[in-house]
């Protein structure tokens, strides 16, 4: 595995690990962002396998961190969010 591999295989574990969490609060919430996840991942995937000449496959693999990135950040703030809403309630 090339250290490029390591990244990506840790930031999508790291997101389904979020997802998974997220399955709790919001069942609806988890579905539709693993069926997000699934279509821009296999379209990165397939561009970068099969469209990946003269650089282009690092083009792909920033754009696979990038969204990969973003989308921890939404699962991550929803998951905050969540929490301290539950946090809130239990005080009162």
């Amino acid at each position: 595995m090339t250290e490029d591999q390591i990244y990506l295989l840790g930031s999508v574990l790291l997101l389904l690990v979020l997802i998974a969490l997220s399955y709790r609060s919001n069942q609806r919430f988890a579905r539709i962002n693993i069926i997000v996840f699934i279509i821009y991942a296999t379209f990165i995937t397939v561009m970068g396998l099969n469209y990946s000449e003269h650089g282009k496959a690092l083009v792909w693999f920033f754009f696979g961190l990038f969204f990969l990135a973003v989308h921890i950040a939404v699962v991550s703030t929803h998951l905050i969010q969540y929490y301290r809403k539950k946090r809130e309630r239990e005080r009162n």
